[in-house]
């Protein structure tokens, strides 16, 4: 079990990278196959806010379903995914948490399988523990948001989150159809138009930090 359980209802940001001086993303089909996994392996536990996938190292923004919506799927896997009886012991609360950290190891552990065998190389790919920052009111989901769109910005790739072509940034702005959840963040932000706002205000507030820092 993790040190920070994972609880029903709850958000999350979720991050990792790639050990050493690797990389999680080698061409344009890496990043598609990872979205597609962590869409198969976690979409029926938690929902997806926000993503951004860099070449070394990946940022999700996620809130975990109701426990009810959990213990159901993991009941519904007909006994393939069976709860040891140390969990057993554990409240439904903390049940619940377990299934959706263990569908998390299972999107970890698979794509690095995957990677291994495509690039013929062997050990481990990503950093041991997959770190999460509990996400506790509006102001933070929001700060969040903004940090993982604006990722590549940050890191040098592109002067805007639009030119990123892996986020969730261009879901967002442009209404497409996707599997991540919009309308916590919009309702948050308080509309699409006050989102992409939020967005310009960030891109500007980075541009005179790194002009000042120049």
């Amino acid at each position: 079990m993790h040190k920070d359980p994972l609880f029903p209802g709850e958000a999350y940001h979720i991050y990792n990278r790639a050990n050493g001086s690797e990389n999680l993303f080698r061409e344009p089909d890496n990043y598609r196959y990872f979205m597609a996994k962590l869409v198969e392996r976690t979409h029926p536990v938690l929902k997806i806010l926000a993503w951004c996938l860099m070449p070394n190292h990946f940022h999700l923004l996620i809130r975990l379903k109701d426990e009810g919506t959990i213990m159901q799927y993991n009941k519904d896997q007909d006994g393939t995914q069976s709860i040891s009886s140390t969990i057993k012991n554990l409240s439904m609360e903390n049940q619940a948490g377990f299934i959706v950290h263990r569908q998390l190891s299972k999107l970890m552990i698979g794509y690095a399988k995957a990677y291994n065998k495509k690039y013929k190389r062997r050990g481990s790919l990503l950093q041991q523990n997959t770190k999460r920052k509990l996400i506790d009111n509006e102001a933070y989901l929001r700060r969040v948001c903004l940090y993982i769109h604006f990722n590549p910005v940050h890191h040098g790739f592109v002067k805007h989150p639009e030119h990123w072509s892996y986020s969730s940034y261009e879901d967002y702005i442009y209404d497409y159809t996707s599997f991540i959840e919009k309308t916590e963040l919009l309702s948050s932000f308080g509309g699409r138009s006050s989102f992409q706002d939020a967005h310009h205000q960030y891109s500007k507030a980075i541009t005179s930090s790194s002009i000042h820092h120049s």
